[in-house]
């Protein structure tokens, strides 16, 4: 949580203003939010919206719990981005003179809430995604013997998706305790209590869910490379071999980004906050929890092969991979010619050169 007044930075920050200091700390902060904020909403919109509209628009998604899991971890990011990323952002572009909450009033225990919420709801919607796909590797793995002879429908994933929402909401209730909403919507001092939260949110937002994802990813791993043991065909072991290799890299990116993109903001919180580069370092580290909740679009495009394949069924990515056969081909053709013109030109020198040599023998 970030504890600060709205300092004056007209002076210092001011491009116009003759003590105008690029370097200083503060102006960094700024442009670091105005710059990186805006890019993140830019993104994250696109991307959210793109995951909704392929969620949406396919029967076979929307009746599963993969489904109702990505539109749920799409509708909170776009809520934190226009809560938390967006009220970061304005306030770059303000030099911290406009606050969102302080306009707000009593709203803005509902706007710290919500942005908390929907920062924690998003990890353990990833937390959940990541059990979803180990449950289904497991019951394939073992025939469904161990693991019910059910999947699970789009009604259970609703339930398990709203339980975590509820649980979610209590967890970040505490806001009502330490907002000062009768003066500017400013955070009551009161370290111990910021400190006993900032251990409480380093495990629950970041440290738990991590843990879950990682053992999911490496049970689908093992299950995968017992799968490949149990293979007899050659043919079979030669795809199963990519597959292996190619799932193992894609699960091991999609945990490294998310405990890169969780665990530091968790961390700093535990930082002094009234040291200037402590600030700097908790700005960074805000924007990398934001473009990481920006960016779960790009995540699950690289990590779910139907969900790629459902994106390149819209026309414009299909005009857009014909685009690219044709400029193949074209290309092709271009090389093919090129390739005939020299082997023309090649004979052409080689028929003048053996004339040329009769010529002299005769």
């Amino acid at each position: 949580m970030n504890i600060t007044n709205s300092p004056n930075y007209v002076e210092i920050c001011d491009k116009h203003h003759p003590d105008y200091d690029p370097k200083h700390i503060d102006c960094m902060i700024l442009d670091l939010r105005k710059y990186g904020g805006t890019v993140i909403l830019a993104t994250g919109t696109i991307g959210h919206i793109l995951s909704l509209l392929v969620i949406l628009t396919k029967k076979s998604f929307r009746i599963q719990t993969f489904g109702v899991y990505i539109v749920a971890l799409s509708l909170a990011g776009l809520l934190t981005l226009y809560t938390g990323v967006l009220h970061w952002t304005i306030q770059g572009f303000t030099m911290w003179q406009f606050n969102i909450r302080q306009h707000l009033k009593m709203g803005c225990i509902f706007h710290v809430m919500l942005t908390y919420t929907s920062l924690q709801y998003v990890a353990w919607i990833q937390a959940t995604i990541a059990l979803d796909r180990m449950y289904h590797v497991a019951r394939h793995f073992w025939k469904s013997k161990h693991c019910g002879s059910h999947h699970l429908n789009w009604k259970k994933g609703l339930i398990i998706v709203s339980v975590e929402l509820l649980v979610c909401l209590g967890l970040n209730s505490f806001v009502v305790l330490v907002l000062d909403y009768e003066n500017e919507c400013f955070y009551l001092p009161v370290p111990s209590a910021w400190f006993i939260w900032s251990v409480f949110d380093l495990i629950s937002f970041s440290i738990l869910p991590s843990v879950i994802i990682i053992i999911s990813n490496v049970v689908v791993i093992i299950a995968t490379r017992r799968s490949l043991n149990n293979t007899k065909s050659e043919h079979k072991n030669k795809t199963l071999v990519k597959t292996r290799r190619s799932m193992t890299v894609m699960l091991t990116v999609v945990n490294i980004l998310f405990v890169v993109t969780t665990l530091p903001v968790s961390i700093v919180q535990l930082m002094d906050n009234d040291n200037p580069k402590t600030e700097l370092v908790r700005s960074a580290c805000y924007a990398i929890q934001y473009l990481g909740v920006a960016n779960t679009f790009v995540v699950y495009c690289i990590s779910g092969s139907k969900f790629r394949s459902a994106l390149g069924e819209w026309k414009i990515f299909r005009c857009f991979r014909s685009g690219q056969q044709a400029a193949k081909g074209v290309n092709s053709s271009v090389k093919l010619y090129n390739s005939s013109t020299s082997l023309r030109k090649t004979s052409r020198t080689l028929v003048t050169t053996t004339l040329m040599y009769n010529e002299n023998h005769e």
